[in-house]
């Protein structure tokens, strides 16, 4: 028996068991009329590649909640843009320099700075107001831009009123409340296709998903600064909930995905949209699309990494700051872009991008590779700490790293770091006990006690008095550890 599941117009074809098929589910839970999926598909795929279709044209990822991101009554910016502007035009007409002829004496505007003295005050062009307006009856998430409300800030500077601090607070309100909204631009219309996208997410980065997905953008993303300023992400079609998980956290329409073959026959899912804010706050915090040319890491990440760094001392694990979530989160991203699945090593076109990175956090490993196919093993440890930062990472490159034979290689750097040969541990069993060497280590016992048996280090119960001369020896070697 075969069962059709459509996800985003491409048929995967199940076959299953009929005998299967009447144990596991009821009719109404295998799909027959659609609405639901067998548990044998659910637990063959990856549960975050499955989708089902709730209605005549949506869809929904299982393993995540995806918005439609279409404009409802109860759904719009955090400040929205018609209670801003009552609040400054109330707080314009308040103030005692303007003649009492320019605000509003009835309607529903009363006592409220008419739209054509706004306009002209402001310099904003004939019925900026009346033109807001108007567009916010058709969208939850319309902004005033950037410039402009630089411009209004400009003059009320410039041209002091009585409510001057006032007007200025509440545009300073007004940006801070809606910071992942407000376009650059005014010409700029991205939200008119995608109501609540956060266009200006790559602002600041100041939290671990914002880390986390600007390390994917440097890994995975492609941003045109030319023509119709476009950003391209193309992925394997297995991780096709990535897009979705992306759409998500963005605020993009979930039909936005597409997939499809390439001449080489590999199915490939790709999103593609437009917005010129965001690829201008990507380029200034130093990204580029292209990978042999990235060879630094991000400013946002290196202070991030000098301020956990800072707290040494005063907490006991630095990268559990907020400052060290964020580096490890965009660390994580650039490995779900930029990794290998079967390891820890993240790959990238430039040494010198993987040489700071080592010498940023801290790493043990070398880069190694040739001719611009360069890795980095960043070990079990690290990576641990990496997916504890973000819990949306890519379903298929997320798992636990056993850190045993990590802490092995951890360990004997330690040892060449303080030129300890296998010839001096040898000698120092004869001397101390495994109690006191755990301490000159600064490991466990158990760890010790295995480094030693798997290396063949015979440890007697009998211990000799240390001679002067090897004590000196030792102590010195001790201080580099």
């Amino acid at each position: 028996m075969y069962f059709y599941l459509i996800v985003k117009n491409t048929h995967i074809i199940f076959k299953m068991n009929e005998k299967k098929l009447k144990k596991g589910c009821r009719e109404k839970e295998i799909g027959i009329d659609g609405t639901g999926i067998p548990n044998e598909i659910n637990r063959e795929c990856n549960s975050d590649s499955i989708y089902r279709r709730q209605n005549s044209n949506r869809f929904q990822c299982l393993g995540n909640s995806l918005s439609t991101n279409r404009p409802q009554e109860n759904i719009g910016l955090p400040y929205p843009t018609h209670l801003f502007l009552r609040d400054f035009r109330r707080c314009l007409s308040e103030s005692g320099t303007l003649d009492k002829n320019l605000v509003n004496s009835s309607g529903r505007n009363f006592g409220l700075v008419k739209n054509e003295v706004f306009d002209l005050l402001f310099g904003l062009g004939e019925s900026f107001v009346s033109n807001m307006l108007r567009r916010l009856k058709n969208s939850n998430f319309y902004t005033i831009a950037e410039d402009d409300l630089f411009q209004i800030r400009d003059v009320l500077t410039n041209k002091p009123l009585d409510k001057s601090k006032h007007c200025i607070a509440l545009i300073i309100k007004y940006e801070q409340k809606n910071e992942l909204f407000i376009r650059r631009h005014r010409a700029e219309i991205w939200h008119h296709y995608n109501p609540g996208f956060k266009g200006r997410f790559f602002k600041n980065i100041d939290d671990p998903e914002k880390g986390y997905w600007f390390g994917f953008a440097g890994a995975d993303i492609h941003a045109s600064k030319r023509g119709d300023y476009q950003i391209a992400i193309n992925l394997a079609f297995k991780d096709i909930c990535h897009l979705y998980t992306f759409c998500e956290v963005f605020g993009l329409n979930s039909e936005k995905p597409k997939d499809f073959f390439d001449k080489d026959g590999n199915h490939i899912c790709v999103l593609r949209f437009g917005c010129k804010s965001m690829i201008e706050d990507l380029y200034g915090h130093r990204f580029t699309s292209s990978k042999s040319k990235n060879k630094f890491v991000p400013d946002p990440i290196k202070k991030a990494v000098l301020r956990a760094k800072a707290e040494k001392g005063k907490v006991l694990d630095i990268w559990q700051t907020k400052s060290g979530r964020i580096a490890l989160a965009w660390l994580y991203g650039y490995y779900d872009g930029d990794g290998l699945k079967a390891s820890t090593a993240i790959t990238c076109g430039s040494k010198e991008m993987l040489e700071e990175i080592k010498e940023l956090f801290d790493i043990y490993y070398d880069v190694n590779g040739k001719d611009g196919n360069y890795y980095l093993t960043v070990g079990a440890h690290l990576m641990n700490k990496m997916q504890s930062t973000y819990d949306k990472g890519l379903p298929r490159k997320r798992r636990f790293w056993d850190e045993r034979n990590d802490r092995h290689i951890i360990f004997k750097r330690s040892l060449e770091r303080a030129e300890i040969t296998l010839n001096d541990i040898r000698d120092l069993v004869n001397y101390l006990t495994i109690e006191k060497l755990t301490k000159k280590f600064k490991c466990s016992q158990n760890f010790l006690s295995s480094f030693l048996s798997k290396n063949g280090v015979f440890v007697p119960k009998k211990k000799i008095h240390m001679p002067d001369d090897k004590k000196q020896y030792f102590e010195n070697k001790f201080l580099k550890v």
